[in-house]
C-alpha cells in the first residue's frame, strides 16, 4: 500500500473505520481498500517520523526505496490531519525547495480526446499482426483497434496520416 501511495505524484488517503480510500485524481474515482491495511501502510509512512510534532514532513528518495518497492525518481512531501473520525494523508510529489503549509488540491482526472489517426496504405500491427488503416493514436504511439496493443512510431509516421476526433 505504501508502494501504492507514493508511486504517483500526488495521492490523498482517508482512513477511517469503514475503510481505507485513496484518490489519486488523475483515475476516474477513489479505490477503496480494506481498513486493515490502514494500520502497517501508515505506520510505514510516517516511521521516520513518529514523535514528531509536526503532521507535514517529506521523504526523500533513499527514505521511500526503504519503504516501498521500485525506484523513486523524486522526493515526496506527506501531510496528515487527524480529525475526529479519520485520519487524512496527502502525497505530493516535492517540486519546490520549501513544503508548503497545506497540499493544495490534486489534479483531477479528464478524459483524453479519442484521435485516430487514417493511413491511406494499410499497416500492421506488430503485436497481433493484423493489417489496418485506422489506429488511435496517442502521444507518439498508435493503438491496434484489434488486440489493444499499442507501440511506439515517430512524427513522421503521424504526419503522413489524416487525424480524425470523435465528436
Amino acid at each position: 500500500m505504501a508502494t501504492i501511495i507514493l508511486a504517483p505524484q500526488q495521492a490523498d488517503v482517508s482512513i477511517s473505520q469503514g475503510g481505507f480510500v485513496v484518490d489519486f485524481g488523475l483515475s476516474r474515482g477513489p479505490l477503496s481498500y480494506w481498513p486493515k491495511l490502514a494500520a502497517p501502510t501508515l505506520y510505514a509512512l510516517c516511521r521516520s517520523h513518529l514523535g514528531s510534532p509536526s503532521a507535514r514532513f517529506s521523504l526523500n528518495t533513499e527514505q521511500l526505496r526503504k519503504i516501498r518497492i521500485g525506484e523513486s525518481r523524486s522526493d515526496r512531501w506527506l501531510w496528515l490531519f487527524e480529525e475526529p473520525r479519520r485520519i487524512l494523508v496527502f502525497c505530493r510529489e516535492a517540486t519546490q525547495d520549501v513544503q508548503p503549509e497545506n497540499p493544495g488540491q490534486l489534479e483531477r482526472w479528464v478524459s483524453a480526446r479519442k484521435v485516430w489517426a487514417v493511413f491511406e496504405q494499410p499497416m500492421t500491427c506488430p503485436h497481433c499482426r493484423v493489417s489496418a488503416a485506422r489506429f488511435r493514436a496517442v502521444e507518439g504511439a498508435l493503438v491496434c483497434q484489434a488486440c489493444g496493443r499499442s507501440w511506439r512510431v515517430d512524427r513522421g509516421v503521424l504526419e503522413g496520416a489524416v487525424l480524425e476526433t470523435a465528436g
